[in-house]
């Protein structure tokens, strides 16, 4: 119950944060265009992200107990570079040809496809107690922080279509997806944390 009452916390707290943050840039007149500043910030989050999650999943395998398995770290890294691919339109924004970046976005989800399998059969052949492990992840403030990545998502894409039907719903948009996009960045930094203690109790 504590748990709970921990994560929700920081969650809300994180959730303020940007719904001010949102308030500040709206009032300013910042507003969400093509490399715009509100993109360029989640482009930076994003690989911030990315760095993170592979770091974890190299530093996780090397752990004979490691807390949380590097399956999870490396699917995740997996999704920011999928997204970080798909916000920076596989390279178009800074000049690439773009036959060559629909073959690097081609090539990406091959790549991504095979990983996942790889990542399955790890999952079935080398991590023992699966369903332990499974439950001991979704336990965690990593997990609940990409549960909420997820969720403000899945809000941006609402914006996106403007079912709300509000002025500068696209505006709207990228600030919701950049609050997930942190929320994954806080995900990698919590699981970090477990790893590290790992590392220190070794």
């Amino acid at each position: 119950m504590m748990a709970i009452y921990f994560h929700a916390k920081k969650t809300v707290l994180t959730i303020a944060i940007m719904a001010a943050v949102t308030v500040a840039f709206y009032v300013l007149g910042i507003k969400a265009e093509e490399n715009g500043f509100v993109e360029n910030v989640q482009i930076g989050v994003l690989l911030a992200a990315f760095v993170c999650w592979v770091g974890e999943a190299i530093k996780a395998n090397k752990l004979a107990d490691a807390p949380h398995s590097p399956v999870f770290a490396a699917f995740f890294a997996l999704v920011v570079y999928i997204v970080l691919g798909r916000e920076l339109t596989w390279l178009k924004v800074i000049g690439v040809n773009s036959g060559v970046a629909d073959l690097i976005e081609l090539a990406s989800i091959i790549i991504a496809l095979v990983l996942l399998i790889g990542f399955l059969f790890f999952w079935i052949v080398r991590v023992s107690n699966r369903l332990k492990c499974l439950i001991n992840y979704m336990s965690s403030l990593s997990f609940f922080y990409a549960v909420c990545s997820f969720v403000f998502v899945l809000v941006g894409d609402v914006f996106e279509n403007n079912l709300l039907h509000v002025s500068r719903y696209q505006f709207f948009e990228e600030m919701a997806e950049l609050t997930g996009y942190i929320f994954i960045t806080l995900s990698a930094i919590n699981f970090s944390k477990k790893i590290n203690a790992a590392y220190e109790r070794n």
